[in-house]
């Protein structure tokens, strides 16, 4: 079975234009109303519309950051009546989930991007020495540290692997006749 974009870039195109025509006749339509409206699913619809708000947001900037002052506004609004008693935590609730997705259909969320990264020193008494004894020398006294070391022979040392490093054993099939005991 074939997958993914079947359609031409012209097609969707005319299909988005027909999206935008849709939501300008009717601000308040649902994303099935304007789907049914121009022929299409609602996964299209939700592509469309997230793929007009990036094309708003960068022909508009200038209006685009005042319409996200002004849906800070409502929020901070939101936060006050909340936090003085005027209004009810519920409603307050249902209020912030139809900003939210008002927020969402237009495109007004920042992306978020994070990277994790876990590092870890190697603590030993040896490297702590090694730092104790190189603290505060220069580049030029580091290079000449490192020439220095790497002129002395080496000896032949046994080295230990650790075990974690290599690969897992490959699991093994066991017949009916082998023993499971």
């Amino acid at each position: 079975m074939k997958r993914g974009n079947k359609n031409s870039n012209a097609g969707v195109e005319a299909r988005r234009q027909r999206v935008a025509e849709a939501l300008a006749e009717g601000p308040k339509k649902t994303r099935g109303q304007i789907a049914a409206e121009v022929g299409t699913n609602l996964a299209a619809v939700k592509r469309d519309l997230a793929a007009l708000a990036l094309q708003f947001q960068a022909g508009n900037k200038e209006a685009f950051a005042e319409y996200r002052k002004t849906q800070l506004a409502v929020f901070e609004l939101m936060e006050e009546s909340l936090v003085t008693g005027q209004a009810d935590p519920e409603l307050v609730r249902e209020w912030r989930a139809v900003r939210s997705e008002i927020s969402k259909l237009l495109g007004l969320n920042a992306e978020n991007r994070s990277i994790v990264a876990h590092v870890t020193s190697d603590s030993s008494p040896l490297v702590m020495r090694f730092r104790k004894a190189t603290a505060g020398l220069t580049d030029y006294q580091m290079e000449e540290a490192f020439q220095y070391l790497s002129r002395i022979p080496r000896e032949k040392v046994a080295r230990v692997i650790d075990a974690s490093m290599l690969p897992a054993p490959e699991p093994k099939l066991l017949e009916e006749s082998d023993d499971i005991a």
